[in-house]
């Protein structure tokens, strides 16, 4: 079942409904103005880190995440809600947290640990496993877990 095709029928409804007028509950659905301040962070981040939505869209296939460039422009240009799957592969494969995305919250702290992550290589990732096991042992000892 393709993830997407469901979304896209339903975020299709949910925006008739918005936009329509014919919201039950206000804090059911985002205001126009909410998911345009989305779309355009997204649109952001994307391009600080793809120079084109098929260099994304390419990527993203290599890590069997399915998001299609038409759904990929729906989302930038707030013509649809970003789907989960897309959501969360944009924030693990562009270091950016999800209240960036959706809230336009800045966490400096995490950007730094984010960006840092980022530049170790294989072989540094192993030096800092081998380095939190060796502690892990030591305080197994100390405290004899």
């Amino acid at each position: 079942m393709n993830i997407f095709k469901s979304n896209q029928n339903c975020n299709t409804n949910m925006k008739k409904n918005l936009y329509n007028g014919n919201q039950k509950n206000n804090s059911t659905y985002l205001s126009k103005e909410k998911l345009e301040e989305i779309s355009e962070r997204f649109r952001s981040v994307r391009e600080q880190h793809f120079s084109t939505q098929s260099e994304l869209v390419e990527r993203a296939e290599t890590d069997n995440c399915k998001i299609s460039k038409s759904s990929l422009s729906r989302y930038e240009s707030g013509d649809t809600y970003i789907s989960l799957e897309a959501l969360i592969w944009i924030c693990n494969n562009c270091h950016v947290s999800a209240d960036y995305i959706l809230f336009g919250t800045k966490h400096e702290e995490s950007k730094i640990f984010n960006k840092a992550l980022s530049r170790i290589n294989k072989e540094g990732a192993q030096n800092i496993c081998t380095f939190l096991e060796l502690i892990i042992q030591a305080l197994k000892e100390k405290f004899s877990i």
